[in-house]
């Protein structure tokens, strides 16, 4: 809710938005408050487990006074003691190995769910110069999985080094079409071209090679701003770095904290403000080396001066790259 709190506390919302979620922790406080006795019950059965078996130990020794010498005596008892130090770690094991089993089920049905835009068997090789022609959409259709066609008859055409503008209502399908062109979707229908060659043949993992997309809401790994921009350049030194930021006019706030390009953004970028994940992410696109950009609505976060100084910024520092803005 908090990145939505605005927009519902003027719709006078925030307690209708706010209550399936109330509703939701207390089911989890239940379910914690459940666990965590069931977890204490364990854990003292077993620390009980090792005095009651010291009892029983002394026990035998007293009936086998004059038989057994004092050395076996002692480790006959500290051995029931160790017992239960041993036996209650293993209630944490047990709670830790279920939350894995549960974990690794899900990632296994991911793993395992058909891919929705395989790879042809042969793939065709695009760009053998180095260097993309044009980008071309012929009467596209495009649809989610187990979803209508949101998407139809979209003809578009691309040339080389241009930047073109696909202006639209939130819900008319911009993201789709982002979603296309990076091959996240199948082509319904229509055909969809990257230098006159069917990317049916190409191949999505080709791609996705050439074409890259910056989302409005940009993944970023819970690491250093440095290692954040190194996922689209390993090689790139601090000054190819720095130029990025710069680019897009977040050098001040990197060089304002005390660690510099290795302050940590936090998971999912927490440490960051909406703006600034934003810009992180435009950082990573330029420094990535595709041939087509596709901007989703890049500047949603920031104010009006700096959208529109950062936006000028880095369609100049895109240079020859193909680019469509949605906006």
């Amino acid at each position: 809710l908090g990145e939505q709190a605005e927009e519902l506390a003027r719709l006078r919302a925030i307690d209708h938005a706010a209550a399936p979620v109330r509703l939701a922790a207390r089911r989890l406080s239940g379910v914690e408050r459940q666990r965590g006795a069931v977890i204490a019950f364990a854990t003292a059965l077993l620390a009980g487990l090792g005095s009651w078996t010291a009892a029983a130990a002394v026990a035998v020794v007293a009936s086998r006074v004059g038989t057994l010498g004092g050395p076996a005596i002692g480790v006959l008892v500290l051995s029931a003691l160790a017992l239960g130090e041993l036996l209650v770690p293993s209630v944490a094991v047990a709670e830790a190995a279920s939350t894995v089993t549960s974990s690794a089920a899900r990632l296994r049905r991911l793993i395992e769910r058909p891919d929705p835009h395989p790879d042809p068997v042969a793939p065709v090789t695009v760009a053998p110069a180095g260097r993309l022609g044009a980008v071309r959409l012929e009467r596209l259709g495009l649809a989610w999985p187990h979803s209508p066609t949101v998407l139809r008859d979209v003809t578009l055409l691309l040339s080389p080094g241009t930047r073109t503008l696909v202006w639209g209502p939130s819900g008319s399908g911009k993201s789709t079409l982002a979603a296309g062109l990076v091959a996240f979707l199948a082509p319904t229908c229509g055909r969809y071209e990257l230098d006159r060659i069917d990317t049916r043949v190409i191949g999505p993992s080709a791609v996705r090679r050439e074409v890259t997309w910056c989302a409005q809401e940009p993944w970023l790994a819970d690491t250093s701003v440095r290692e954040n921009l190194r996922l689209a350049a390993p090689g790139a030194d601090d000054s190819e770095l720095a130029a990025a930021l710069r680019a897009v006019h977040l050098d001040g706030w990197v060089s304002a904290q005390p660690r510099g390009l290795d302050t940590m953004v936090g998971r999912h970028g927490t440490a960051m403000s909406g703006g600034e994940r934003q810009r992180l992410a435009l950082a990573r696109v330029l420094l990535a080396g595709h041939h087509v950009v596709v901007l989703d609505e890049p500047t949603a976060h920031l104010d009006a001066g700096t959208a529109e100084a950062a936006l000028l910024d880095l369609l100049g520092a895109l240079g020859a790259k193909t680019v469509l803005l949605l906006a």
